[in-house]
């Protein structure tokens, strides 16, 4: 009995901890944009758990217009219009002003079959921050 409540207490901490993790990785752009995130991010699979594919061009582009807004070094060389994969300058961006969007789109780019443009975008993931989890993970699925 007793070593079941210390099960369930630590598990309770680590839920309050995972979560504390979560708004500080989401959040670190403050709270509109942790919004804008989890709001994108949670289109990415509807209520069933099934994914929304159809749509993926929109998702790249609500991910690379969250990526330009956060972490582009010199504001002038914002992209107007509709923005392409194939249009990103890396040394123009510092994905360690926010790694979490560049993360998830390389998530995405994975999942939809697009191995290389994944790889590049979690190798500039880990670039900032090697010990990502997320990154890590998606390494061995584009390797």
């Amino acid at each position: 009995k007793h070593e079941e409540e210390i099960y369930e207490h630590l598990t309770k901490m680590e839920e309050k901890t995972l979560e504390s993790l979560w708004s500080i990785w989401y959040g670190q752009r403050g709270a509109l944009n942790e919004q804008k995130l989890r709001f994108y991010e949670s289109r990415l699979v509807d209520i069933h758990g099934s994914s929304i594919w159809p749509g993926v061009l929109e998702h790249y582009r609500r991910f690379l217009d969250l990526i330009y807004e956060n972490c582009l070094i010199d504001k002038s060389d914002m992209i107007k219009g509709n923005k392409r994969l194939e249009d990103v300058e890396f040394d123009k961006l510092d994905l360690g002003k926010w790694i979490e969007p560049p993360h998830i789109l390389a998530y995405l780019l994975a999942k939809t079959g697009r191995l290389a443009e994944s790889k590049e975008w979690t190798e500039e993931v880990l670039a900032e921050k090697p010990w990502h989890i997320g990154a890590l993970s998606i390494m061995r699925i584009v390797c």
